[in-house]
């Protein structure tokens, strides 16, 4: 975690390991309640295929996250992005729908799971925060 809070003090996202990024995402869903709350009701698979890294997928389930390397077949939600731009967004550098509405982002499926989506990075985003200072 000390790496990675340097890299992203330091603005050098391009250099965050991936899988240890997500560790923490998924740690922040399964630990704090508020995340847990806005999820319970919430069964999605969420595809993150990255332009240039590993693709993987996040699954929420009642109130619980994971996350996997790969592809799923059929997700509700699959989103295609730069890594960079997956770290942006996670860290609320840009706006996940703002970008989607441009254009910038490409999204496949429910865009109801989009917009919660979003609220749920914003809940993360701020217990994340607590844990970079």
């Amino acid at each position: 975690m000390e790496v990675m809070k340097k890299q992203i003090h330091a603005k050098e996202l391009d250099r965050i390991d991936l899988v240890e990024f997500l560790n923490t995402i998924i740690k922040i869903g399964n630990t704090y309640i508020d995340v847990q709350e806005e999820i319970e009701d919430w069964d999605c698979i969420v595809q993150f295929k990255l332009e240039d890294s590993d693709s993987f997928w996040i699954e929420t389930n009642k109130t619980r996250f994971s996350f996997t390397l790969g592809n799923v077949p059929n997700p509700n939600l699959e989103l295609s992005l730069p890594k960079i731009k997956l770290f942006k967004i996670f860290l609320k550098l840009i706006d996940l729908k703002r970008e989607y509405v441009t254009g910038k982002l490409k999204v496949k499926g429910n865009l109801e799971d989009l917009a919660r989506l979003g609220y749920v990075i914003e809940i993360i985003y701020e217990e994340l925060e607590e844990l970079l200072k």
